[in-house]
Formats: structure tokens, C-alpha cells, sequence
């Protein structure tokens, strides 16, 4: 399946209340369906700190501009699970 199929099979009243909340950006928000998948990840800061993870990152990645403890990865990238990526940098 791919992204843009997904949304036959989003549930109506879920639907119903991202038309209700959205507004005139409705229509944008189903378009966003068309588009490539975004994948991110947030990091724990408890755990690691954001320079470190930038360091040792096993994967290439991008900062999200809105949330500082946040980053993109491309899907070719992406680890198969959370555990993957906690495993890489517990040394």
C-alpha cells in the first residue's frame, strides 16, 4: 500500500473531526497524503544529548526546524525499530 492509499483507509469520523478542526486547511491536510512519507524520531535527552546523537548517529540525519531535540531520516535510512537505534550507542 502505498501513503497515498492509506488515507481509504483512515476511519470516517476521524475524517469528520480533522474537517471539523482544520478548517479551510482541509483540503491541504488530504493532499499531505500525496506526498512522500516524512520519518523523524525525537531524542531522549535523559538518556543522550542531541550533540552526541548528531556525532554517532548510525544514519544520516536532518534537523526539524521546530523542535529542537528533533530530526528527519530518509526512509532508505530508517532502523527496522527504536531498539536498533538505542543498541547503536550503548557502548
Amino acid at each position: 500500500m502505498t501513503d497515498s492509499d492509506k488515507i481509504q483507509t483512515l476511519p470516517l469520523p476521524f475524517l469528520e473531526r480533522m474537517k471539523e478542526m482544520l478548517g479551510d486547511d482541509y483540503d491541504a491536510f488530504l493532499k499531505s497524503y500525496k506526498n512522500p512519507r516524512t520519518y523523524g524520531l525525537r531524542v531522549n535527552t535523559a538518556k543522550l544529548s542531541c550533540q552526541d546523537f548528531q556525532t554517532l548517529s548510525p544514519f544520516p540525519i536532518r534537523p526539524i526546524p521546530w523542535i529542537n531535540t528533533g530530526y528527519f531520516y530518509d526512509e532508505e535510512s530508517r532502523p527496522e525499530n527504536a531498539g536498533q537505534v538505542w543498541r547503536a550507542f550503548r557502548r
